[in-house]
C-alpha cells in the first residue's frame, strides 16, 4: 500500500512542534525527520482512528495527527470545529489488526514505564532501521578492488626487501 503524506504535531509536555511525516498504513507507523538530512529519522505508531482531515487555511485538506514524545504513540485529542472527522469510506484503508500488537519477545515489567518507553523508542529508532545494519555489514565487507591493491602493494613491499635492501647488507 502506498504511504500518505501527513503532518504531525509532537507535543512534548508543554511544548509542541509540527513536523511532516510519511504514515504507512499497513505497520502503522509514521516517519518524521526533524531536520535536514536526519541520519536516523523519528518513528512513532499512530493509530488510523487518531488520524483527523484539517481544513487550512487556503482551503487545502491535509491529515494530522498528534503524537507524544514520551510514549511514541499518537494521541487521541477533542477535536477543533475546524477539523472534520473522517468517515468510515474515506478512512485509509488498513488491515483488521490492532495497531498497537506487542512482540512476544518483548517483555517488560508492567509497572516500570521509563523502561517500557526507552525499549519502545530503541525498538522504533534501531531494531527497524534497515540501512542501519547494512552499514554495519558494509563496514566490514572489503571490496575486491582494495583486496587487490593491498596485494600487489604486499608484492611490492616483498620485491623491495628481497631484491634491495637484502644485497645491500650481504644476505642472498
Amino acid at each position: 500500500m502506498p504511504q500518505v503524506k501527513m503532518k504531525l504535531e509532537i507535543r512534548d509536555k508543554d511544548q509542541t512542534f509540527t513536523t511532516k511525516a510519511t504514515y504507512d498504513p499497513d505497520t502503522h507507523l509514521a516517519i518524521a525527520q526533524r531536520k535536514f538530512r536526519q541520519q536516523f529519522p523519528t518513528k512513532y505508531v499512530v493509530s488510523p482512528d487518531d488520524i483527523v482531515k484539517h481544513i487550512t487555511t487556503r482551503g487545502r485538506i491535509e491529515l494530522k495527527a498528534d503524537v507524544s514524545v514520551e510514549t511514541r504513540h499518537s494521541i487521541r485529542i477533542a477535536p477543533n470545529p475546524d477539523w472534520k472527522s473522517m468517515s468510515d469510506e474515506q478512512k485509509i484503508a488498513t488491515e483488521h489488526k490492532p495497531p498497537d500488537v506487542p512482540d512476544k519477545s518483548f517483555k517488560i515489567d508492567l509497572h516500570d514505564l521509563k523502561t517500557l518507553y526507552q525499549e519502545l523508542k530503541n525498538m522504533l529508532d534501531y531494531f527497524t532501521e534497515r540501512s542501519y545494519w547494512d552499514s554495519l555489514i558494509k563496514k566490514g565487507k572489503l571490496s575486491i578492488s582494495t583486496i587487490l591493491i593491498l596485494l600487489t602493494a604486499g608484492g611490492g613491499l616483498f620485491y623491495l626487501i628481497r631484491d634491495i635492501i637484502l644485497p645491500i647488507f650481504g644476505a642472498h
